[in-house]
């Protein structure tokens, strides 16, 4: 059953892999790792505060095509969301019995449905405009984001309780 929740991580992780450090938005997967640490510990108890924050950052800097580097960006700060997700999630596998692990591993996938359906659904529901692959990019940001902060703190709450 480890490899279930090491699978669902690695399986999220690589549907952005191509995003992870993408051309022309500067800066390295490093930085941005160490970027959004420091806004983490910075927050408090508010980590939500820190959604957007390289994305924002990053969209800023480019001086090109704004709709691609917001896009860009956004897919960025993505792969550092993703890279915490599955990192919480292989330190939980250490800390569910095989029946929560099952479970957990059950609603992972289903919110990975979920978040890829509603992003899509997003875009989709403002064809007319430039703008909905932004739309679509800033879904999936907020999506994993809020996600990997209550994996987080799933694994927090469980880490205390032990």
């Amino acid at each position: 059953m480890a490899t279930g929740l090491l699978a669902i991580a690695v399986a999220g992780l690589a549907t952005l892999s191509s995003a992870a450090e993408p051309e022309g938005t500067g800066g390295t997967i490093a930085s941005d790792r160490d970027a959004m640490a420091q806004c983490l510990g910075e927050s408090g108890r508010a980590p939500s505060a820190c959604i957007g924050s390289i994305a924002l950052v990053c969209a800023r800097r480019d001086g090109g095509d704004r709709h691609a580097a917001e896009i860009a960006c956004s897919r960025r700060e993505v792969a550092v969301w993703r890279e915490r997700m599955t990192s919480a999630i292989a330190a939980l596998d250490g800390k569910l019995d095989g029946a929560a692990r099952t479970h957990f591993t059950a609603v992972q996938q289903a919110w990975e449905s979920y978040a890829d359906l509603n992003c899509s659904f997003i875009s989709q529901a403002f064809p007319a405009s430039p703008r909905a692959a932004v739309f679509e990019a800033g879904c999936e940001l907020r999506e994993v984001a809020e996600r990997t902060i209550h994996v987080e703190r799933l694994l927090r709450r469980l880490s205390e309780a032990r």
